[in-house]
């Protein structure tokens, strides 16, 4: 299935990958190259990855050390917000503070920017509104990837 999306997807500049399966189920990674090369590329971003073990921030290695570190922790690895697209001080602030101490919280835990912050979880939310309409409809979830 996911070199049948990837197939279909990859035109388009959005690639599927696999980051861990557990029994029957796997959890799936969706993403654009580019955007995601510009979100480790930041000096701080290599900063805080680097403590983590990442040797090389091509994407490739990335993801192969990120599927690593799926397999050594039970938990998520907290530096997978960079590759959702996080802002950097709130996965830093996220770290640093063990998930406590939050100024607010929406799709993740904000330690810098609350109105920014707020912002996109609205806009997330509208998307996810507008998403989860279309697949009611019967969208399918290549055609829905291709829309963001």
């Amino acid at each position: 299935m996911i070199a049948a999306w990837n197939r279909k997807l990859n035109p388009s500049g959005i690639y599927v990958t696999i980051l861990r399966t557990r029994g029957q189920r796997s959890l799936i990674y969706i993403y654009r190259p580019k955007k995601l090369k510009r979100n480790l590329t930041t000096v701080r971003a290599q900063v805080l990855l680097k403590r983590f073990g990442y040797r090389s921030l091509e994407i490739e290695d990335a993801l192969f050390r990120l599927r690593g570190r799926f397999t050594a922790e039970e938990d998520f690895p907290h530096e997978i917000g960079l590759f959702l697209g996080y802002p950097i001080e709130d996965v830093e602030g996220f770290i640093a503070n063990g998930g406590k101490g939050c100024k607010c919280s929406g799709c993740w835990k904000v330690y810098g920017d609350v109105e920014k912050a707020q912002a996109l979880f609205d806009s997330y939310k509208e998307c996810r509104r507008r998403l989860m309409t279309q697949w009611n409809h019967g969208a399918s979830v290549t055609s829905l990837a291709v829309a963001l």
